[in-house]
Order: C-alpha cells, then structure tokens, then sequence
C-alpha cells in the first residue's frame, strides 16, 4: 500500500481530526452528490463500502439499505459502531477473498479515496475481488483524487499532501478496470469548497 502516515499527516489517523479535514474540503456536498448522482441507493439494496473509515457515507444513505463497511483502522470502526449503531455492519479489516463468503452478493460495492492509496498491483487485485462480491449486474463505483494536466498549484499542493501517493490520470484509472469489467464509464467533478481545487474522478464499472 502506497501511503504516508506519518509526519502531520499521522493526525489523520484521529476520526475526529478526519471528520474536521473532510468538513473543511467540503466533503459533505461531495458525499450528497456521489449517492444521490452516482449510486441512487434504494431500499433493499446491499452496499459494500470498502474504505468506509469512520463511516461519513452512513447519513447520506436511505432507510431500508443493507450496509457493510471495511477498514483497516480499528479506531475509524470503533468510532462508526458507536455513531451509527444498528445502521449496518463496520469491519476493522481489509477486504479480502476470505471475506467473500461472509456475505451475500452486493447490489452496489463503493471504494472512496482508497485507489490512489494503492498500487496498480493491488488496485487491480481489489477491483476483480470487488466483482465477485457483487450480484450479476451489480456495479463497483469509486471516487479517487486525479491528476489534471495543468492544474492550479492549489490542486497540486493538495495532491501532494495527501497520504495517497498513486494519484493517477482518469485514463490511468479507466486502465486499471477494463481488462476487469465489460463497461467503464466516468467523470471528473469538483471536490472542494473552491471550485477547481479538490478535483475527483469518479469510475463506474459493470
């Protein structure tokens, strides 16, 4: 796994430091945006959300839908059990084959801010584990900080400090899923408070 945790970037590690960072980007719009645009949840459905860390997806989310999170941080599960009690299932684990059969298929797996986190090895590994775990017809939807040709020094500062170190072009992202699935499709939308700072992209796959 490509990432820095140490240094300043180490207070991350904290939920509440997290909750405080994605407030200040203006994640809680993104978040409104990726369900309502994106994964159109409705009441039945089971999602998987790998990467979920201190589970900031679960209020954006319909009453009725099956939810089970993965992280690889206990203390972001910790937190996520004791805020959203009885709103699904929170796993302080990576997302492996052994998990496969604790669960039935997935309507929808969503993976944010975890691919630019690994390399194109494990980045691959992961999406074709992630097809297993999904229904026939199901979809994988992810959402990664990209790289932009000629992008402001904002956008490039915030690039280079985060803990993810594979930032990849939408191209290079696109590369990683199609000798996976039989359809990818995306697009690059702004992330962050001040347009054209934050940008991300997001790939759906089938």
């Amino acid at each position: 796994m490509a990432q820095i945790t140490t240094g300043l970037r180490s207070i991350l590690a904290h939920p509440w430091v997290y909750k405080a960072l994605q407030t200040a980007v203006g994640a809680g719009k993104f978040r409104r945006y990726f369900i309502d645009h994106c994964v159109r949840p409705k009441a039945g459905e089971r999602i998987l959300d790998i990467g979920c860390g201190p589970g900031e997806i679960v209020p954006y989310l319909p009453a009725g839908v099956e939810y089970v999170g993965y992280d690889i941080s206990p203390d972001y599960i910790a937190f996520a059990k004791q805020r959203f009690p009885g709103r699904g299932e929170f796993y302080a684990a990576p997302f492996q084959e052994s998990e496969l059969a604790r669960h039935q298929p997935f309507d929808t797996a969503i993976v944010i801010a975890v691919l630019h986190h690994l390399d194109d090895d494990e980045a691959s590994h992961l999406l074709a584990l992630l097809k297993r775990a999904i229904r026939p017809g199901g979809r994988i939807i992810t959402a990664d900080l990209v790289s932009v040709p000629g992008q402001n020094p904002i956008a490039q500062l915030m690039v280079d400090w985060d803990r993810g170190q594979n930032v990849r072009q939408s191209s290079e992202y696109t590369a990683l899923a199609m000798p996976v699935f039989d359809e990818v499709t995306g697009e690059v939308v702004d992330q962050a408070l001040i347009p054209r700072t934050l940008r991300t992209w997001i790939m759906e796959c089938r």
